[in-house]
């Protein structure tokens, strides 16, 4: 599974007209970078947790890496965090220049929705994923969430949970309504995957501020130190708090998949969070 998502971010389209552009090269940049592929596996795993083949699914999952890795390319340009290092390589803007970089950017978003529009799978299906990850870019998601980030918005536990449901957990979001989309499921069990993918990205994004305040640059393979001057769950509870909240978000989703579902078809929730990937994220 990951393997087939890895090689399916490295695939080129063979009618590109200039297929060695500078705006390519920046593309090739960012996606071959050795990232953990967690938000596009959890699409995957999301299929086939519901008892379905995960191959149909998996241009919905490289759709959502993709955004990812738009979105990442986005948060080092200098306007934002000025970072230098990303997937323990230099930042896309440090290597083909900070114009490159936001072509790049935006090309990669549009890489991602052609992605969505080849998927194969049912028309109302890649409609329904469309809306779902365009939801998660908008200014209700990442880049509202990001923007909040950036103006320092958030200064209580609750604000903050916000903003990082925004910037981080709004994809997580995405990736399981979109797994749960190309399952053939739909109605409020869609809406109750979305509710677990938020979770598991607010939890990531404690594990992520942990890292930051207490890991180093050559175990996180990026910048860390980055986000002393931000309000974050670390700043505002301490390390040990901001610890025991992601394992409250991880708890929560484990209650929240063990609710009665509708229609009395219980997801086989332990096909999804007795995964690895799952657990240590």
């Amino acid at each position: 599974m990951t393997e087939a998502l890895r090689k399916s971010l490295a695939h080129e389209p063979t009618t590109d007209q200039q297929p060695d552009c500078l705006v390519r090269r920046a593309i090739r940049h960012s996606l071959g970078a050795p990232g953990k592929l967690v938000r596009g596996q959890l699409v995957l795993l999301t299929v086939n947790a519901w008892g379905c083949p995960w191959r149909p699914a998996l241009e919905f999952a490289r759709a959502v890496e993709i955004v990812h890795a738009s979105s990442l390319v986005i948060d080092d340009l200098p306007a934002m965090d000025n970072a230098a290092l990303r997937r323990g390589t230099a930042t896309v803007h440090r290597v083909h220049g900070e114009a490159t970089a936001i072509l790049a950017a935006v090309a990669m978003l549009a890489q991602a929705f052609e992605a969505i529009a080849g998927a194969d799978v049912s028309a109302e299906a890649r409609v329904m994923a469309t809306e779902a990850l365009s939801r998660s870019v908008g200014p209700g998601g990442m880049t509202g969430g990001q923007q909040l980030d950036l103006a320092g918005v958030g200064n209580t536990k609750e604000e903050i949970a916000t903003v990082h449901g925004m910037k981080t957990g709004a994809l997580f979001a995405a990736a399981a309504e979109i797994g749960t989309i190309a399952a053939g499921i739909d109605g409020p069990r869609r809406w109750l995957m979305s509710d677990f993918g938020k979770l598991l990205g607010k939890a990531f994004q404690e594990f992520d501020d942990l890292a930051d305040r207490y890991g180093s640059t050559e175990s996180m393979g990026k910048d860390t130190g980055k986000d002393e001057d931000k309000a974050t769950m670390v700043a505002v509870m301490g390390g040990k708090a901001a610890d025991g909240l992601r394992n409250r978000y991880a708890l929560l989703e484990i209650d929240l998949l063990a609710l009665p579902w509708p229609n009395d078809e219980a997801m086989p929730v332990f096909a999804l969070l007795g995964n690895p990937l799952v657990r240590a994220n």
